[in-house]
């Protein structure tokens, strides 16, 4: 684990780099890109084959760099590891930099005494574009706590209750074959959302959510998705606050009149006793 958050270090900065050195408008002469998304795929691409081909990688080139005719989508750095190409422009000499400045060579991840620890390394898009993505408003009573979305147990045990009602399959009824466990329908029933104040109408206690639904390939992480979204920091120190409930300039003004007060009656007080 520690081996591979080295990598993701590495790789994070070289994508910082490679942002801030080029831009995002399109892949530049010497970046990474993937064979098999070039027009037309690559040789050996057949139904049913092993998916190696993902992993083979080719310059862009001096004309493409200079067109711009290579999208930015199409972009990888390599996980820094014996097994990938390096970018050929300003990124690749970064990779041995940002090792060198923590004590290690390129050639430091292979490990000859114990092979279980060489890395092999791998390819990331600098950007990637979710799939399927929708997002929808909705209304809530944030005092009740409600929960805005179905979790994966309240899918299951409403399909189950609906296939029940229309005559379904025996595990639709309980104690039935198939049925879910019990447990899973009290999950569900007790945390069941409400259906109450969903609608546009709702009066001043209530609050309204922006709720989407994306997916995203592996080592690729909705935090990302949402700073970039949002245009908001996902650092822990700043989602923290968000558990802290928004005041308005009039709460914060009669909260401070509270602590004059306060303070006034504290001297008074001081002043008696003496």
């Amino acid at each position: 684990m520690y081996l591979h958050a080295f990598q993701s270090e590495i790789w994070n900065f070289v994508a910082t780099f490679r942002v801030q050195r080029y831009g995002l408008s399109h892949a530049v002469a010497g970046d990474l890109v993937y064979v098999h998304e070039d027009e037309g795929g690559s040789e050996g691409e057949k139904e049913g084959q092993e998916r190696s081909f993902e992993k083979e990688v080719r310059l862009v080139t001096e004309e493409e760099g200079r067109k711009g005719s290579v999208s930015i989508t199409r972009v990888v750095l390599p996980m820094p590891g014996v097994n990938v190409t390096y970018p050929s422009n300003e990124c690749g000499g970064q990779y041995k930099l940002r090792c060198e400045a923590r004590g290690v060579t390129l050639e430091g991840f292979r490990n000859k005494a114990q092979s279980e620890y060489t890395l092999g390394g791998d390819y990331r898009k600098v950007v990637e574009k979710p799939g399927g993505f929708e997002w929808r408003v909705r209304v809530y009573d944030r005092e009740r706590s409600e929960r805005l979305v179905e979790s994966d147990v309240d899918v299951l045990v409403r399909k189950e209750e609906e296939g029940g009602k229309e005559g379904g399959r025996e595990g639709g009824r309980e104690g039935g074959k198939d049925s879910l466990p019990v447990y899973w329908k009290r999950f569900a029933k007790e945390l069941r959302r409400e259906k109450e104040g969903e609608g546009e109408e709702a009066g001043d206690e209530m609050s309204r959510a922006l709720i989407v639904s994306f997916t995203l390939p592996p080592s690729t992480y909705a935090t990302m998705l949402l700073r970039e979204l949002l245009k908001v920091s996902m650092t822990t120190q700043e989602m923290k606050k968000l558990n802290d409930p928004p005041f308005s300039s009039l709460e914060k003004s009669a909260s401070k009149e509270e602590k004059e007060e306060e303070g006034k009656e504290e001297g008074k007080e001081e002043g008696e006793a003496a």
